[in-house]
């Protein structure tokens, strides 16, 4: 199983602040997700993209990607307060927007989970 869609939260940590957000995503990484979400992984689309961020973090692999699908579509996502401080941090320090990190850290964990299959 992929390192990116092991990293969640233990639910010991203590109470979590949760933020709504929304963002545009790249449609073809979206229905990347869901169908990891949907036949792989028993997580949602919400915990797999908290798990790609939380390694977006950690490693601060930004690699800018071509998509083969232009489209996004705006999807909201419930992450942790502190973890979009550590993202804003991110966009501070390297001048991306937080769309655009979004979007690679997706795309970062899904070519790791096709890397590992």
């Amino acid at each position: 199983m992929s390192e990116f869609f092991t990293a969640f939260r233990k639910r010991d940590q203590g109470e979590i602040k949760w933020l709504k957000k929304s963002w545009l995503i790249n449609e073809s990484l979206y229905a990347e997700l869901q169908r990891l979400a949907n036949e792989k992984y028993d997580a949602t689309i919400n915990d797999l993209v908290i798990a790609s961020i939380d390694t977006l973090i950690k490693t601060e692999d930004i690699k800018v990607f071509a998509s083969p699908n232009a489209w996004s579509v705006k999807r909201s996502f419930m992450i942790p307060a502190d973890m979009f401080d550590k993202l804003h941090n991110l966009k501070e320090k390297y001048n991306i927007s937080h769309t655009k990190l979004i979007n690679i850290a997706i795309n970062n964990a899904i070519e790791a989970d096709k890397s590992n299959d």
